[in-house]
This record gives structure tokens, C-alpha cells and sequence, in this order.
């Protein structure tokens, strides 16, 4: 036994043993860091949780109410008559929207403003049924508002805006026909 450990001794004291650090400063990444480093052609997933809702209500009424009176007099007899007019109207209406819109989409950095904020654009296709779904989003971020899964909440995204456009059957059977445009036109 103390002929191993003094074999150890001796090898270590002739031996050069050299070690190099696996740390490496200019390319060490931590774990765990608060702020992601980001270029322009990144992605970075975003999240839309959007829904608004709008009512609307207009009503009006209106009563007009005219007449004319009319009596002549000759030589003892009397002529005369009476002419009015009237109307009324009484109309109104409201109107109640509601959309929600739920999904997630990745985008790039298109670029990098002067105070670090990033500039995002992106489209996604969605082709389902006979149905064409079109998202695009343009805004700009903040690089501490993205999460540590690059990914951003819609709500979070400055200037946005988020396009969604619906194309097939479904699609056109919610706009109205040429009859309804055109009566709606009339009146």
C-alpha cells in the first residue's frame, strides 16, 4: 500500500500535467440569465390572446304635424276647408360584436432599434377545410419582455398590429349576399 502511494507521489512530481479551464469568456453563456442576447433573424414566438367586444345602440324619433285652415266668406256663404299633414317616425338599433382570437405564431427580428427594443414581423398560413387563415404581426418588443422560451404575449408587443383575414366557404357564407347589399343600399 505505501509502495503505491509513494509510486503517486513520484509520478505526479515528474509528470507535467497540465489543465485547461473549460470556461471560456468569450464564449460562455450562463444558465440561468435574466436577458437573452437576440440578433436580427431570430425567432420569437408570439402568443395572441386578443378579444374585444363592442355594443352599440342608436334609436331616433320624430313627430311632425302641420295643418292649414282655409274659410271664405261671401254674400252670406261660407267656404272653406282644412289640409294637414303629419307623420311620425321611430327607429334606432344596436349592434353587438364579440371576437376572440387565440393562437401563436413565430416571427423574426427584422431589426434593432437604438434604445435595444426589437422590431418583429411575421405571417402565418393556415390552410383547413376548404378555409384559408392568414395571421401577420408587426410591432416592436422590448428584450425583457420575452420570456426565457422566446416567447411574448401579444399585449406585450408596442405598436402592434395583427392581421387576420379568413378566406373560404365558411368565409363567405357570413358576408352578405348582392340582394341584402343592395337592399341595405336602397335603404
Amino acid at each position: 500500500m505505501r509502495a503505491i502511494a509513494l509510486l503517486l507521489v513520484i509520478s505526479s512530481v515528474c509528470f507535467n500535467v497540465q489543465s485547461k479551464s473549460l470556461y471560456d469568456p468569450d464564449t460562455y453563456t450562463p444558465l440561468l440569465s435574466e436577458h437573452q442576447s437576440f440578433a436580427i433573424g431570430d425567432i420569437v414566438t408570439v402568443m395572441i390572446y386578443e378579444s374585444s367586444s363592442a355594443t352599440s345602440q342608436a334609436g331616433s324619433k320624430t313627430e311632425v304635424s302641420n295643418s292649414l285652415g282655409l274659410k271664405y266668406k261671401d254674400d252670406g256663404s261660407e267656404l272653406g276647408g282644412d289640409f294637414g299633414i303629419s307623420g311620425k317616425f321611430d327607429g334606432g338599433g344596436s349592434t353587438v360584436r364579440n371576437e376572440e382570437i387565440v393562437a401563436s405564431i413565430s416571427v423574426n427580428i427584422i431589426g434593432i432599434n437604438s434604445n435595444g427594443d426589437f422590431n418583429i414581423e411575421g405571417q402565418q398560413l393556415l390552410h383547413l377545410n376548404n378555409e384559408s387563415r392568414n395571421i401577420k404581426i408587426k410591432g416592436t418588443v422590448r428584450p425583457e419582455d420575452i420570456a426565457s422560451d422566446n416567447s411574448i404575449a401579444s399585449t406585450r408587443i408596442s405598436n402592434a398590429e395583427i392581421e387576420f383575414i379568413g378566406e373560404g366557404d365558411l368565409s363567405s357564407a357570413e358576408k352578405p349576399g348582392l340582394f341584402t347589399k343592395f337592399w341595405n343600399f336602397i335603404f
